[in-house]
């Protein structure tokens, strides 16, 4: 085979999601250019999602994925999936891209994978973040994240920096 697809399906996921039409089952999914990149490695997340964020405070989050092969990465956020051939369907206005209330709208750079969101209100949401390897501007494979996060009333204050002996 030239390309390889393994993939992990759950049934099912928890009814609290408030963006969705219905919640069905969880499904993800890694490939990989066998033919092309017989000893390829996948991509790994080295940061565990955090599941509860606080309305009105801006969040950013990184994956934190790293290729032990050097391949380059990027990143873009997809619609999650219920099985190979199905995805979930948004209640609008959310989507793919914009799976939660937020202002401003959510972001993703596509070079560094953060992706950053002011949540405006309190929700259960999902959404799914596509890691694609390249080595040499060919593409080599590509794995799949399901995120699920609830956002929360709460005080999360930043701490403040000062600099040395107080000189900012």
């Amino acid at each position: 085979c030239n390309d390889w697809v393994m993939s992990y399906s759950l049934c099912c996921r928890n009814n609290a999601i408030t963006t969705l039409n219905t919640s069905g089952a969880m499904y993800i999914e890694s490939k990989l250019d066998n033919l092309n990149f017989p000893c390829n490695n996948s991509p790994t997340f080295t940061n565990k999602p955090v599941p509860f964020i606080c309305v009105g405070q801006q969040y950013c989050f990184n994956n934190g994925a790293t290729d032990i092969d050097g391949d380059s990465l990027s990143y873009q956020m997809v619609t999650p999936a219920t099985s190979a051939t199905n995805n979930v369907v948004y209640t609008p206005p959310y989507s793919a891209t914009q799976p939660l209330a937020s202002t401003p709208a959510v972001t993703l750079n596509p070079l560094t994978g953060d992706i950053c969101m002011t949540p405006t209100q309190l929700q259960v949401t999902v959404f799914a973040v596509r890691v694609t390897e390249w080595r040499n501007g060919v593409k080599v494979g590509e794995i799949l994240r399901d995120i699920q996060i609830r956002t929360i009333t709460c005080n999360n204050n930043n701490p403040f920096l000062n600099g040395i002996n107080n000189t900012g």
